[in-house]
């Protein structure tokens, strides 16, 4: 009885709320490098931990299909999720979606992107799409926070990048 008073209460809810918009969070930087220098250093997420706060470890391929095991830190608290690999694009683009509990709660698309922005400088792109009933929750302080990480991780990408080329 109690599983079909929770499907029921998450059909309401998936009716109720547009799950087909997004809620969005979008950040950028310029990075003197080249797509290769910064396609070397973002796809070795294993060493994410070394050189950004924003992911405290990073385990797993970037392998269209297979799963990763990311550590974030967030308001001095570590979470753990799952997310599936989507897309893999060698000097340009990866991604994965994370869902929370069960897809259509809380899910999470969250793409990086290597554009050249001519000059010698590259444009890195973060951006995460989230959708669900849930998706509400990433308006105010959280998605604040997560804009907030967004930036730290490209500047310590660009730190750390820069830093190799001298």
């Amino acid at each position: 009885m109690k599983t079909t008073a929770f499907a029921s209460l998450l059909a309401f809810f998936s009716m109720t709320n547009s799950s087909s918009k997004s809620h969005d969070i979008y950040s950028e930087i310029l990075i003197k490098a080249t797509p290769q220098q910064v396609w070397n250093v973002l796809s070795d997420n294993r060493k994410w931990g070394e050189w950004t706060s924003f992911f405290k470890s990073s385990e797993g391929e970037l392998v269209v299909g297979k799963r990763l095991k990311n550590a974030m830190v967030m308001n001095g608290k570590t979470y753990t999720f799952r997310p599936k690999v989507l897309e893999v694009v060698e000097m340009k683009t990866f991604s994965w979606k994370g869902s929370f509990i069960i897809p259509g709660i809380f899910d999470g698309t969250h793409v990086f992107v290597i554009q050249e922005a001519g000059g010698g400088m590259v444009r890195v792109i973060q951006k995460e799409s989230f959708r669900g009933i849930l998706k509400g929750m990433i308006k105010g302080k959280m998605g604040q926070e997560t804009l907030k990480n967004f930036n730290q991780m490209n500047q310590d990408l660009k730190v750390k990048v820069e830093s190799m080329n001298q």
